[in-house]
């Protein structure tokens, strides 16, 4: 048989996939726990979809870098389908840096807006005034209040495509930038699911920093399942 114009049904990998699904399959299992805010599945998503929607009316163009210097919070766990879910490509950053260290890695990466956690404003001291701040103490209600829980039209054209840059500590010289794709995060997101034998009972306890290789891509995973994070900016000893 010849060509007969058959057009086959191809989606682009990418771990936004799963949380468009969670949002369905596990709309009333609870997707977040941060101190006193919970969150299910569905809730979540409406967030990540209200938070793409302000970026873009931030601005926001496709490809576009978003930094965000943060504790473990469900912030920093929304930024990571949030940014990409908006067109754009998420910068966590390591929050034990020094201020010129943080300034690097935004001018380096291109960032041109960024997200920190009240505690670590000083090391934002040295960033441009050309980079829009948010605080995530007091901003960050307001600025999703600025988006719709609407679905987000897809700007993403290739699975290929950058969806973040995790930088080294620096430790032999300047911090060096890793890109990660759409596609290596969802296949690696998926791996760590069955490595880690997660389910939807399962509860991730985040001691493990997000900025630390997107907390070895444990946001997205828990997404393709359906498990429960709880967020702890750090542990006391």
């Amino acid at each position: 048989m010849g060509d007969q114009g058959v057009q086959v049904d191809r989606q682009e990998l990418s771990p936004i996939n799963f949380l468009e699904r969670a949002g369905d399959v596990y709309a009333d299992r609870v997707a977040v726990v941060d101190g006193p805010k919970i969150f299910t599945w569905q809730e979540f998503r409406g967030r990540a979809r209200r938070c793409a929607h302000a970026l873009r009316k931030a601005g926001l163009q496709h490809g576009d870098r978003v930094a965000l210097l943060a504790w473990n919070s469900e912030a920093l766990l929304l930024a990571h389908f949030a940014v990409p879910l908006a067109g754009g490509v998420l910068v966590a950053m390591n929050t034990r840096l020094s201020e010129r260290e943080i300034a690097y890695i935004v001018q380096q990466s291109g960032a041109r807006l960024l997200f920190f956690s009240p505690e670590l404003e000083a090391q934002c001291a040295a960033i441009p005034t050309s980079v829009q701040k948010w605080n995530l103490h007091d901003q960050w209600e307001p600025f999703l209040a600025t988006g719709e829980d609407e679905v987000v039209d897809s700007w993403l054209v290739d699975e290929e495509e950058t969806i973040s840059i995790n930088y080294t500590s620096g430790t032999t010289g300047r911090p060096k930038g890793v890109m990660y794709s759409h596609r290596g995060a969802y296949l690696n997101a998926l791996a760590m699911a069955l490595e880690h034998r997660l389910t939807t009972e399962s509860l991730y306890l985040w001691t493990l920093p997000m900025f630390h290789c997107n907390g070895w891509l444990f946001p997205w995973a828990l997404a393709a399942v359906g498990a429960q994070s709880i967020c702890i900016p750090s542990i006391d000893t």
